[in-house]
């Protein structure tokens, strides 16, 4: 008899599902504006969610990190390949440089690592519904 395997969702769809939630925390957090040019209160394909360092060069466990995500418009998003100089510029204008220099080298360093993306993209997801939940509950 053969054993019956429990079921597991594919890796898209979770990571689908993760970056969804991921999408609507950094937009609650920061807003829909444009983080690298003046647009402003962005929505449909032009809203567009942004991350500060290329996301085919850093590991799975920096790829949804609410530190280097923002809004951004299709164009500097996708035509300007996120506007990286600017992006940092303005991020450490608001943190300082120490801490963009440290996430930054955080985003360099995740790549290569290992790591375990099933269990640690379910479990973000879980952390992710949890966060959403109470910014939901927040008075705006």
């Amino acid at each position: 008899m053969k054993k019956k395997t429990k079921f597991e969702p594919k890796m898209k769809t979770i990571a689908d599902k993760l970056w969804a939630l991921t999408r609507q925390i950094v937009f609650i957090l920061y807003g829909t504006d444009c983080y690298t040019c003046p647009q402003k209160k962005l929505t449909g394909k032009n809203l567009q969610c942004g991350h500060g360092y290329s996301k085919g060069a850093m590991g799975v466990s920096m790829q949804y990190d609410l530190r280097i995500l923002r809004a951004q418009c299709y164009n500097c998003n996708i035509n300007y390949g996120g506007m990286q100089a600017a992006f940092w510029r303005k991020l450490e204008a608001e943190i300082g440089r120490e801490k963009v220099d440290a996430l930054f080298l955080e985003c360099k360093n995740s790549k290569g690592q290992p790591i375990k993306a099933r269990p640690f993209i379910l479990s973000l997801i879980e952390t992710y519904k949890t966060k959403l939940n109470e910014l939901s509950q927040k008075p705006l």
